[in-house]
């Protein structure tokens, strides 16, 4: 392969694995909004705000109650209200770039969209990148070792979340390839598991508001129980669309998971059969 031809097809390998971990990043920072706002809207101990207070005067904190119209109940009130106002500011997701903000209560829905879309982009960013890694390593087992030498140093240098052999000892001296490798268990779980973020995120919305409406109680009532029909439709409607965004989230997801296993395998195999002259130990 001629070399300008060859250091072309390396810098569009390593542009296509920046933009995989680029929508990483997004996929992470998404997933990371909606399980926290599914916090503040669900269990978050400021809730406690809203919960009618006990009749029992002994759970009653204990202390001089402010007379009524005076300053001090007036501050007191005023402190309410503020602890109040940032509870409920904390249920909505504002999106500065599009001027919009969404309620955590549309997150069945909206938030599975935005969940949708990028697990979508990472999946398509990684069968990218896959697809170059594991054409361009293919056309390369017959070549030159200085060819096979560049093209393998350039793809593992921007590998991060995908490695290219089982070892995971870190470099501490020069005879580092002349020792047992080590499987770090938690670290290739987390690697393992990191595909599936979006998809854990969009279960636990389905979750919570199956826990709120059935599970929830107020005064010794559900939930489920106090609301008006039209909303109980409302709801079931939203979880049915959101189970079906779900089944989407979740084969994009598994697509990701094979396109990312598949680069890694491909490079070690190649780094294995022919390139295990200059990369045996890493």
């Amino acid at each position: 392969m001629d070399a300008e031809l060859l250091k072309m097809r390396v810098d569009g390998i390593q542009q296509s694995l920046r933009r995989t971990r680029f929508a990483l990043l997004a996929a992470v920072v998404v997933s990371a909004t909606v399980l926290i706002a599914i916090w503040n809207e669900y269990f978050t101990w400021d809730s406690i705000l809203f919960e009618p207070k006990p009749a029992n005067p002994s759970t009653q904190p204990k202390g001089p109650e402010p007379a009524p119209g005076t300053a001090e109940e007036s501050r007191e009130q005023q402190r309410d209200d503020e602890w109040i106002k940032n509870f409920v500011d904390n249920w909505t997701i504002s999106i500065s770039l599009l001027g919009i903000r969404v309620s955590g209560s549309d997150l069945s829905v909206l938030g599975s969209l935005a969940l949708v879309f990028f697990s979508l982009y990472w999946c398509i960013c990684a069968r990218r990148a896959n697809h170059e890694v594991g054409s361009l390593l293919s056309e390369l087992k017959d070549a030159e070792q200085p060819q096979r030498r560049l093209a393998f140093a350039g793809i593992r240098s921007d590998l991060v979340f995908t490695t290219t052999k089982e070892d995971d000892r870190p470099f501490s001296d020069l005879a580092h390839s002349d020792r047992r490798e080590v499987h770090d268990r938690a670290l290739r779980s987390g690697l393992y598991f990191l595909p599936f973020l979006p998809s854990v995120a969009a279960v636990l919305v389905l979750l919570s508001d199956l826990y709120y409406y059935l599970f929830y109680q107020v005064g010794g009532v559900r939930r489920w129980d106090q609301v008006p029909y039209a909303y109980k439709y409302r709801l079931a409607s939203t979880d049915a669309i959101g189970v079906l965004l779900l089944v989407l989230i979740v084969s994009y997801n598994w697509s990701t998971h094979r396109y990312l296993r598949g680069t890694a395998r491909v490079s070690d195999e190649f780094r294995a059969k022919y390139a295990s002259d200059f990369a045996s130990s890493i």
